[in-house]
């Protein structure tokens, strides 16, 4: 019997070390779950937020609820509003307003929401590597887009621009009736007349931020725009456009810095356009999509780009940079060999949700994102999709490199790949580049709301959020209706990021592993 007992042991225990594993391994997740059962409560007295047009999850600070908070923008027309959710409830916390007037006095620039079209968060770079900051990027651009670059529908005093906001401490630290301090922002204005550039003119809805500065060049903070063409002869104009972290002012205080022509890092093959029906041959999965958003996770080892309809993720290696990834350097014969030999995404899936999507987020360790449709929607469901990192069964996975006796970087399964050395020189530790800002405590609903306010500008709502199955028709209904645990990071030091939360409640929202589950069976015997 002791035998017995030890073999279940034996069993249990090797079935639980696969599922809580120490490290995230650097492999292509793949999406396991999706669920859409929580509203995002967007109405409020001043604004409805019509169209989320950008999303984040705060690494630091958390709601009254336990989980992250989720700032979110409007589109253009939405005013200057920041929006914070409780990411489990999808109740709306509170609005930030950055006041238009902000820049007037110092340098006549008037920053109203022209096309507010992406948001990100991240390291604040060269100004505060080791704080986190809120990327507004005002660079929406429909005449563009339509006139293949050719003409703006911008004025003079509205230039495509980015805005850099300090993220908040905690929620019970804003003050001034929601208006964020001129003391917390900058910003950078930015063209496209750099000589990679394609177009003069570009419309553009997808940002993200690099949080490891990996390869050559690169630095913790440097921001990738990736515009948005639409139609097959306009796509041939995809490419990346790098904003590094030290084009901006070393200071924040309302500093602004000089006008910024982006280079469209990596390489981009020729393409050819039948004469008669005017059909573009491409020769890249990078230069075939219209993107309506981008986003790196926290740890930068994927980065996913996104259309209105699916999102599709690339694996990055440590070492590697993200021209390397996107648009990396290929030499062919053939538009038919280019279609074989060019890495392709490693993994895609369909939006969760129903309607038209500009937006996606990551949770700080990667396992889980959220994706919000328009407001052109009955309900806006927070599409959530939970991820699965596992060797076996992953795409892609990044190889194990060193360098060898000559002091060339080579992958320790096949020494005759050879890899840029900063693929060896890289720090393969997620943890190192995850914010160092412990959590705040989070504040009761009582401490945020406050009952006198005058200003309407400052919007608290407390309403009641309707239960997602009350009042709707059968086809209006998610099909999942069970939320998962949520997974709740901990980013208390540089080294306090897990892979999976070892509780109950997260491993029941775990794909069991088969010999887990015959050893609960044999031990309910015992």
């Amino acid at each position: 019997m002791r035998s017995s007992n030890y073999l279940v042991a034996l069993v249990a225990t090797a079935a639980i070390t696969v599922i809580s594993a120490s490290e995230k391994p650097i492999v292509c997740p793949i999406a396991k779950h999706h669920h859409n059962s929580t509203m995002l409560q967007t109405r409020d007295s001043v604004k409805k937020f019509k169209e989320v047009s950008g999303l984040a999850i705060s690494p630091t600070l958390k709601a009254p609820s336990g989980e992250p908070i989720v700032y979110g923008i409007n589109d253009g027309g939405g005013g200057e509003r920041i929006g914070l959710w409780d990411s489990k409830t999808g109740r709306r916390l509170l609005t930030l307003i950055i006041p238009n007037t902000t820049f007037t006095h110092s340098h006549n620039i008037n920053i109203t929401n022209h096309d507010w079209e992406s948001l990100t968060l991240g390291s604040c770079g060269s100004t505060h590597v080791n704080e986190t900051c809120i990327y507004i990027a005002d660079f929406g651009d429909n005449t563009a887009r339509r006139s293949r670059g050719k003409r703006t529908n911008r004025p003079a005093d509205r230039p495509y621009r980015i805005l850099k906001m300090l993220e908040p401490k905690n929620l019970t630290a804003l003050q001034n009736n929601g208006l964020v301090s001129k003391d917390d922002l900058s910003m950078l204005n930015f063209d496209y007349r750099h000589p990679s550039s394609p177009t003069k003119y570009a419309d553009c809805e997808g940002m993200f931020l690099d949080p490891t500065g990996w390869g050559e060049g690169g630095a913790i903070g440097d921001l990738y725009l990736v515009p948005k063409w639409g139609g097959s002869p306009q796509r041939v104009y995809n490419r990346v456009f790098k904003i590094p972290t030290s084009a901006w002012p070393p200071m924040l205080g309302g500093s602004v810095g000089e006008l910024y022509s982006p280079e469209a890092v990596g390489h981009y093959p020729s393409y050819s356009v039948d004469a008669e029906s005017k059909d573009v041959t491409y020769i890249t999965e990078f230069t075939n999509m219209t993107y309506t958003r981008a986003e790196a996770t926290f740890d930068g080892t994927v980065i996913a780009l996104g259309s209105i309809k699916k999102i599709q993720l690339y694996l990055r290696c440590p070492g590697a940079t993200v021209a390397e990834v996107l648009a990396p350097a290929i030499s062919v014969a053939s538009d038919k060999e280019a279609n074989t030999q060019y890495p392709i995404s490693c993994h895609t899936w369909v939006n969760p949700v129903k309607g038209q999507m500009e937006t996606f987020a990551w949770t700080p360790d990667g396992m889980r994102n959220l994706q919000v449709p328009e407001g052109k929607q009955k309900r806006q469901y927070m599409g959530w999709t939970t991820m699965e990192y596992n060797v076996r069964s992953t795409s892609q996975k990044c190889p194990d490199v060193s360098y060898d006796e000559t002091g060339i970087c080579r992958s320790l399964d096949d020494h005759t790949k050879i890899f840029p050395n900063a693929w060896c020189d890289a720090t393969p530790t997620p943890s190192s580049f995850a914010p160092t800002v412990a959590p705040t405590v989070a504040p009761t609903v009582e401490q945020i709301v406050q009952p006198t306010v005058d200003d309407n500008s400052f919007v608290i709502s407390t309403d009641y959020v309707p239960s997602p199955t009350k009042g709707k028709t059968k086809n209006e209904r998610p099909k999942e209706m069970n939320t998962p645990p949520f997974f709740t990071p901990s980013v208390t030091s540089s080294s306090d990021v897990t892979f999976l939360s070892t509780s109950a409640a997260a491993y029941s929202s775990l794909p069991w592993h088969p010999l887990a589950a015959v050893a609960c069976f044999l031990i309910s015997f015992l």
